[in-house]
């Protein structure tokens, strides 16, 4: 066996396979539009302001609610964009096999 067909052979399939993982990213990804975990985050949060605006004027409990519910949002749209970014990367994984065809 010729030696550039061999480089070439496991240079296809490592493309096949980084491909592959790509793709299954893509369609195993569930696309859920409003998660328990969420609900459960913005409630947690709208808790903790309650709580900490116990501790001062009773004036303050709407901002703290808010306050607490947005910093929980917060902590749902860090994990939402990790998630975004699995599924660029596998979509620049496909996009760069496409251009070596």
């Amino acid at each position: 066996m010729n030696a550039s067909t061999q480089i070439d052979g496991e240079k296809i399939a490592k493309a096949v396979v980084a491909r592959s993982q790509a793709l299954d990213t893509l369609l195993n990804e569930r696309r859920v539009v409003f998660s328990w975990q969420y609900l459960g985050l913005i409630l947690l949060g709208g808790v903790w302001g309650w709580l900490v605006s116990k501790v001062g004027a009773d004036g303050n409990m709407l901002v703290a609610v808010a306050a607490g519910a947005g910093f929980s949002l917060a902590a749902a749209a860090f994990r939402e964009c990790i998630k975004l970014r699995r599924r660029q990367d596998a979509m620049v994984v496909i996009l760069r096999g496409q251009d070596a065809l």
